[in-house]
């Protein structure tokens, strides 16, 4: 069981307890519309996956050379972040392995496509989300 950062985390160890599943954390951010932070224009993993919503890029006039700039510095602090949370471990192997990923809601959708994603490339046989609430367009 994968937590994404920050609301997934706490969502996670509750269900991996209750299934004595083991969990570690997947490094997700959202790069949200300038002034508009909520509105995900796209969200990248700490693997490198990158998912962008391009009606709103296209709605709000997002430059890519932007989100390429926004990209390469999210991705420099989510690779600090992944050593503060693992403590020098490694990542978890996900090959072969059904992986139920869980964060507190899906909005959008970016961050847990993006989420989907990196543990697809990782080699994972099944990906369950799971979270307690989610947007229906999601």
């Amino acid at each position: 069981m994968l937590g994404l950062p920050r609301g997934g985390v706490p969502v996670g160890v509750e269900v991996a307890r209750k299934l004595d599943l083991d969990f570690d954390v997947l490094l997700v951010r959202k790069r949200g519309v300038p002034g508009h932070e909520e509105l995900a224009v796209g969200a990248v993993t700490s693997g490198g996956p990158r998912v962008l919503q391009r009606d709103v890029m296209a709605g709000c006039a997002i430059a890519p050379e932007w989100i390429d700039m926004r990209t390469r510095s999210e991705v420099a602090k989510m690779a600090r972040r992944e050593q503060v949370y693992r403590r020098g471990r490694p990542p978890p192997s996900l090959g072969g392995r059904v992986v139920i990923l869980a964060d507190d809601d899906v909005a959008t959708g970016a961050t847990m496509l993006a989420a989907v994603q990196q543990v697809r490339l990782a080699g994972a046989a099944r990906v369950v989300v799971a979270a307690p609430v989610c947007a229906p367009e999601a």
